[in-house]
């Protein structure tokens, strides 16, 4: 329809916009091709007309975890604000792994809490990938990053060196605790949210929605 071909194109103009930009400002970012780096993933307009593009960060086709940059255009179709968690272009990173994908899903079960890892069945549901892993030391590394779903209470996020086979984080994806809350947009607007309570960190989790 002549308002489905008029929205493709603007989508496609707002990505060439948004590239040109990211393009232009590679020192800033400290990204060497920003175009070949960062994968749109989703676009998306909301109810004031402002769009949101959001990429994925990777390198030499492994994605980079955490790593996105989101670009934000006001309704008139410029760009007002760039933000996200991405690291500089990594540099010196083996990606050949001396780990195999096995052997870092036995890594991950051990590191499981012990009742669980006793508990689970011998054939535990995993799906593992190889990653570039940006942890708390700021060194980004080769790891297999892998997923364990013991049953619907614990599904666990396990991030495995590709190396040396070490655990480097641990984490379960099942909130716990729903709260109430607030946050500031965009527009300096205080919102009452929706959140959940884990371990004392408030995470932007809405478990009242389905």
């Amino acid at each position: 329809s002549p308002k489905g071909s008029r929205r493709a194109r603007n989508a496609a103009a707002d990505e060439a916009l948004a590239r040109r930009f990211l393009a232009d400002q590679r020192e800033l970012l400290k990204l060497e091709d920003p175009e070949a780096e960062l994968v749109l993933r989703r676009v998306r307009t909301d109810r004031r007309g402002r769009t949101h593009l959001r990429f994925d960060q990777f390198y030499q086709g492994l994605e980079v975890w955490p790593g996105e940059v989101v670009v934000h255009l006001g309704p008139g179709g410029q760009i007002d604000l760039v933000q996200g968690s991405y690291i500089p272009t990594p540099d010196g990173v083996r990606l050949t792994p001396g780990v195999t994908a096995a052997e870092a899903v036995a890594a991950a079960r051990a590191s499981l809490p012990r009742r669980l890892a006793a508990a689970a069945p011998r054939r535990l549901p995993s799906r593992s990938e190889l990653v570039i892993h940006y942890g708390a030391d700021n060194v980004p590394r080769l790891s297999w990053r892998i997923d364990l779903a013991v049953d619907l209470a614990n599904d666990w996020r396990v991030l495995v060196d590709a190396q040396t086979g070490d655990v480097q984080l641990i984490y379960t994806r099942v909130a716990r605790v729903q709260t109430e809350g607030s946050g500031i947009d965009l527009l300096s607007e205080t919102h009452s949210l929706d959140l959940w309570l884990e371990s004392g960190v408030f995470q932007l989790i809405d478990r009242s929605k389905s």
